[in-house]
């Protein structure tokens, strides 16, 4: 299906038939034989495409299709949007180039849209399983310095989502996929909460919109499981939509919520053995552990046992303790620098505990979720990354840090018995 952009748009509370930097989406099958027609369309005649040894077999019809090309074809062992692959893949970049196309997953996609950034080239987006979020968006998640941050990038000027091309993907980057998605109910309860806790604004046309898209996957999940097309559609239209929002918005909520700040960390953190996982894995699993973290919060601020802690912990101490590389502390203390707690206090999030409480009673429970991880086939526990149980504790303390945003897990801080 060619995506309707006016709909999206009117889906996003905006009167506009036009994305700020979309001009076209297509999902459907062999929705990859339609890029050559748009490339003449636009008269881009130097296309650059970027994929890895796995993506590069999934693009067969797209190559045959190309008069004239450049291929940059990255090694998919142990692949990161990290300061070495983006080196490797600009080092290759023609001065001819007129355009480019990223084939592959989030992370082809990372580099790519990072390096249209600062070529001023346009790029086409052609994921080739709907794994993640991260092909819509104008941010490229990249390492830098040991530390993945979020850095301004280009959005697609089109996207071809082949779902012949999904149907052929390993069952586990679906499962992925749903497991990422499912982290938007974190995300957005954490944007909830911290709009309520500091007075910043919220959207909750597009909180309301996002849920729907969720419970509509939720629905197809015998189908998604099973492999289904029409499924697959469903998944990575969902998907994107969150991304889109940031062209309407300059920022329409966190890009992320504590399920995402724990998969960063543990990125961080676990160097051996390598963490048998890929990105919507580890949020799956993060989500999971931030579900049944804010179930006993929301339990203990109904019965109103919460006790505000006497010293709040020092973020500098903190992050020296969990983030031991000098490097890497130096790169996360310059993200807390100033310290986003530093006005916020424990009086601020009990005046609002009506509305927190309101907020986490719209969460699913961590049974009901982990019951459809279980029906997707997701990795529900953390010994399922290949880490070993004893880093949760090690991880829900430190995670936080890892960006600036205010979520639940951050503000649990502010009490002894969390």
């Amino acid at each position: 299906m060619k995506i309707n952009l006016g709909e999206i748009s009117s889906l996003c509370g905006k009167d506009s038939e036009n994305h700020p930097f979309i001009r076209g989406m297509w999902i459907e099958p062999g929705a990859i034989s339609k890029i050559k027609g748009i490339m003449q369309k636009e008269g881009w005649q130097e296309p650059v495409i970027i994929c890895d040894q796995n993506t590069y077999f999934a693009g067969d019809l797209l190559l045959e299709n190309m008069d004239n090309y450049d291929l940059i074809c990255l090694d998919p062992e142990d692949l990161a949007a990290d300061e070495r692959s983006v080196s490797l893949a600009q080092n290759k970049i023609p001065a001819t180039a007129d355009c480019m196309i990223a084939l592959g997953s989030v992370t082809i996609h990372d580099i790519t849209r990072y390096l249209s950034w600062q070529y001023h080239l346009p790029f086409i987006s052609v994921p080739t399983a709907a794994s993640g979020e991260g092909y819509t968006t104008c941010i490229s998640a990249v390492v830098r310095k040991g530390v993945k941050g979020n850095v301004i990038a280009s959005a697609p000027t089109y996207l071809f989502a082949d779902t012949d091309i999904f149907a052929a993907v390993p069952q586990r980057l679906t499962a992925a996929g749903f497991s990422d998605l499912m982290g938007n109910y974190i995300a957005l309860a954490d944007a909830q909460i911290s709009a309520v806790v500091t007075g910043s604004g919220f959207n909750h046309e597009l909180y309301h919109t996002e849920v729907m898209l969720m419970q509509q996957v939720i629905e197809q999940i015998d189908n998604l499981a099973a492999g289904d097309p029409s499924s697959c559609e469903q998944l990575l239209y969902a998907l994107i939509l969150p991304d889109m929002e940031i062209g309407f918005y300059e920022a329409a909520r966190p890009l992320m919520g504590a399920e995402h700040h724990l998969s960063r960390y543990l990125d961080i953190s676990v160097k051996q053995p390598k963490l048998n996982a890929v990105h919507g894995e580890k949020v799956g699993v993060g989500t999971l552990l931030c579900l049944k973290a804010y179930e006993s919060f929301r339990t203990a601020l109904e019965k109103r046992q919460l006790i505000p802690v006497k010293h709040f912990p020092s973020a500098a101490r903190e992050i020296q303790k969990g983030f031991q590389d000098e490097e890497v502390c130096a790169s996360v203390a310059s993200l807390n620098t100033p310290d986003p707690m530093a006005n916020i206090t424990s009086e601020q999030v009990l005046q609002h505990r009506k509305e927190i409480l309101d907020i986490l009673g719209e969460l699913p429970s961590a049974v009901y979720l982990e019951t459809c991880f279980q029906k997707m086939g997701c990795k529900i526990h953390i010994e399922e990354l290949g880490i070993q149980d004893n880093i949760i504790r090690e991880a829900m303390t430190y995670a936080p840090y890892v960006s600036r945003d205010i979520t639940l897990l951050r503000l649990m801080k502010l009490f002894e018995n969390f």
